[in-house]
């Protein structure tokens, strides 16, 4: 898990790999029950300049999840990430998620708004860009932004919000 104002920064996509290689899963979840830093963007977080490889697109395994858990069954577990914790203030940067196949690229939880996604490639998971429709809570998805990026060549879905 890591925190929202930590930032992992890789040195280029082509330059940098981090590889994930259980089936289940998540390869980061951003999230902290850390209440100071809601609603404050000095305390922005990201991940930039690098790659993120996976097991395959038919395994559970997903790249990078934002908030607490919504409880659904492919998202992090409530006992490590639980529905309280936020995932706001978070962006990806000239990050690619593409060729490497997970089963989603990019999922909210609860309590995760502000979130950019600049420069980035999500691609060839079973879904790109992921709200599903068990996060009830009225914050999160607000002021996403998907800005000079690509989100394609999905096996499933590319963008889904709820149902």
């Amino acid at each position: 898990m890591m925190s929202r104002c930590v930032k992992l920064h890789g040195a280029s996509a082509e330059g940098t790999r981090i590889t994930w290689t259980p089936t289940t899963g998540w390869a980061f979840i951003v999230a902290d029950n850390n209440t100071a830093l809601d609603n404050n963007y000095s305390y922005e977080g990201a991940i930039e300049d690098l790659t993120i490889v996976g097991p395959g697109a038919t395994s559970t395994a997903g790249a990078v999840y934002f908030g607490g858990s919504d409880g659904a069954a492919n998202s992090p577990s409530t006992a490590v990430d639980p529905a309280t914790n936020h995932g706001d203030h978070f962006n990806l940067n000239r990050v690619r998620i593409f060729g490497n196949q997970f089963n989603v690229c990019a999922q909210w939880g609860t309590n995760a708004w502000s979130t950019t996604i600049f420069e980035s490639e999500l691609g060839l998971c079973a879904t790109g860009v992921l709200v599903p429709s068990t996060v009830t809570n009225d914050n999160t998805g607000e002021e996403i932004a998907i800005v000079n990026s690509s989100v394609s060549n999905n096996t499933g879905v590319g963008v889904m919000i709820g149902t």
